[in-house]
């Protein structure tokens, strides 16, 4: 009878948590949907370098995510979790069918952007963040890599529909990368790094380490649309 408690307190206390890293994803996701980038990006007249910006950052991004999803992989012990990210590499590397890599490179091609580095110089330092990011993961805990890929898979889909109907309305822009996102990482992406968080919950790993990593994540992703938002504040982007 003793044990059975015991198991009924550590399930409650396992659901609590986990609610409670639920909630903090919805906190992070309404921020992204309600950033004052979403105005700007939705009004009438949007500035073109400005969408041209945003798309150096995903392209910059896409080379990088799929390397820094291998470092966690490597970092992951727990099962779910590992199969998770391994599942998210093949899927983004195209295992069985067209790699997000180029579908990003076809994006910010027919946008006008010549994908290769050198040309990135033109933007700002707001492309460098992914490295600064992909450098963090090695020294990151289990429990944080589970966080931080949870709240990216969850809020970054928000990051991309904010964007959608104004490269829409470019002409000849293939906006395949941004609808595939949305499409498959709140969904599918999201639910696998879910299914990791429960299965670390249950094992007795610390709720606040899990935090950490969500907190960082969500950080991470808001910091593009907070920086192209000052950059548009102070009148860096012309309206074409």
């Amino acid at each position: 009878m003793h044990t059975q408690i015991q198991n009924t307190e550590s399930l409650s206390n396992t659901n609590s948590d986990l609610e409670f890293v639920k909630q903090t994803i919805e906190f992070y996701g309404r921020q992204m949907a309600s950033h004052p980038l979403c105005g700007v990006l939705h009004g009438e007249h949007v500035p073109k370098a400005l969408l041209l910006e945003y798309a150096g950052i995903q392209y910059v991004d896409s080379v990088l995510w799929v390397p820094m999803l291998a470092l966690m992989k490597d970092r992951a012990k727990n099962p779910r979790l590992r199969k998770a990210l391994t599942d998210n590499i093949l899927c983004e590397a195209g295992a069985t069918h067209t790699s997000h890599i180029t579908l990003c490179h076809d994006f910010v091609k027919s946008a006008g952007i010549t994908p290769f580095f050198g040309d990135f110089q033109r933007f700002s330092n707001l492309a460098h963040h992914p490295i600064e990011m992909m450098n963090a993961v090695s020294g990151m805990s289990e429990a944080q890599i589970a966080g931080w890929a949870l709240v990216a898979e969850a809020i970054v889909p928000e990051l991309f529909k904010m964007a959608l109907a104004g490269f829409r309305a470019l002409p000849n822009v293939d906006t395949k990368y941004l609808e595939e996102h949305i499409a498959v990482d709140s969904d599918e992406h999201a639910q696998w790094m879910l299914e990791s968080v429960t299965e670390l919950l249950a094992e007795g790993v610390a709720l606040d380490e899990i935090l950490s990593g969500v907190h960082l994540g969500g950080r991470t992703a808001l910091s593009v649309p907070d920086g192209l938002y000052a950059k548009y504040l102070r009148g860096e982007y012309r309206v074409s």
